[in-house]
């Protein structure tokens, strides 16, 4: 912490031109004006490599966050709140399944934070290999979450943006209401039909 008005901004601003010059050649990147950048901003630009872009490094904000999240599992002796949240969790992830006609993935890797459901499994569970070898030569990952969102308001993501196969589509489970992942796995369903059906057409 620094006082408001501190030294070290009257130090910054008496420096040679030479040193300013080398300054704003660094701090230039976050600001028209970089000698106008006090001290204290300074220090947070460098500790995420002179990016405002959270993915540059953790602002100073998130690591306080941090912190008090660490604080409170160390307080909680029984984990009471992590059972809470994996029971949350499981119970929502099991609504989503359950309209899917697929086991849900086990294993202690599973956090079930979030579902990547493998599409082609899915479609020869609901209608058969064949259909799903005909899917899969046919169309994309995103004609289906194309018309998941078209037809069902259902917006979800591609699987392979998250390492996941690329036949597969990503269901955050740490968003929604309990009953809305029900919807979700309907809604899935629901899209596979309308494609089976297109495909008994022919």
């Amino acid at each position: 912490m620094l006082h408001e008005n501190n030294i070290i901004d009257r130090m910054l601003a008496k420096l040679p031109k030479k040193y300013k010059k080398q300054l704003n050649a660094r701090y230039g990147i976050d600001s028209t004006e970089p000698e106008t950048i006090k001290f204290i901003d300074r220090i947070v630009m460098d500790s995420r490599d002179v990016a405002l872009a959270h993915t540059g490094g953790l602002s100073t904000p998130q690591q306080c966050i941090m912190v008090l999240f660490s604080l409170f599992d160390l307080m909680d002796k029984e984990h009471a709140y992590k059972k809470s949240i994996q029971a949350l969790l499981k119970k929502r992830i099991a609504n989503l399944y359950s309209q899917l006609n697929l086991k849900i993935p086990g294993g202690p890797d599973k956090t079930h934070y979030y579902a990547l459901i493998d599409i082609g499994r899915l479609a020869s569970s609901l209608h058969g290999k064949e259909f799903a070898d005909y899917l899969m030569k046919n169309f994309s990952t995103f004609d289906i979450l194309m018309r998941l969102a078209d037809k069902k308001f259902t917006v979800l993501l591609p699987g392979e943006g998250f390492a996941g196969p690329k036949w597969s589509i990503r269901v955050s489970i740490a968003n929604l209401n309990d009953d809305d992942y029900t919807s979700i796995g309907k809604n899935i369903r629901e899209v596979m039909d309308d494609f089976f059906q297109s495909w008994e057409k022919k």
